[in-house]
């Protein structure tokens, strides 16, 4: 879906895409409409289309996992986006 100013709008998956000038956000719905699910790969992929991190996917990949050993974030497995994470203070398990 186009707009007048020329941003984009694009579902896919379980999740959809917003596309303006130079910034590009993705993210895939998790339970109840909500969107502040993460994993390593979409932050990942969030820096690299938006150039804003030197980190590689393997060095995100550690930072999120020494986040999930420390409990700052959990990973509930709810449908439909069993695979992200959410911070733990937003989460009520």
């Amino acid at each position: 879906m186009a707009f007048d100013d020329g941003s984009e709008l694009q579902f896919h998956g379980i999740g959809c895409s917003f596309e303006s000038n130079d910034l590009l956000v993705s993210f895939d719905f998790g339970p109840k409409g909500r969107f502040d699910g993460f994993n390593a790969g979409l932050l990942a992929q969030f820096a690299a289309e938006n150039q804003c991190s030197p980190l590689s996917l393997a060095q995100i990949e550690a930072e999120v996992l020494r986040l999930r050993n420390t409990g700052e974030v959990v990973k509930p497995s709810w449908h439909p986006g069993v695979d992200l994470l959410y911070l733990s203070k937003d989460v009520l398990m």
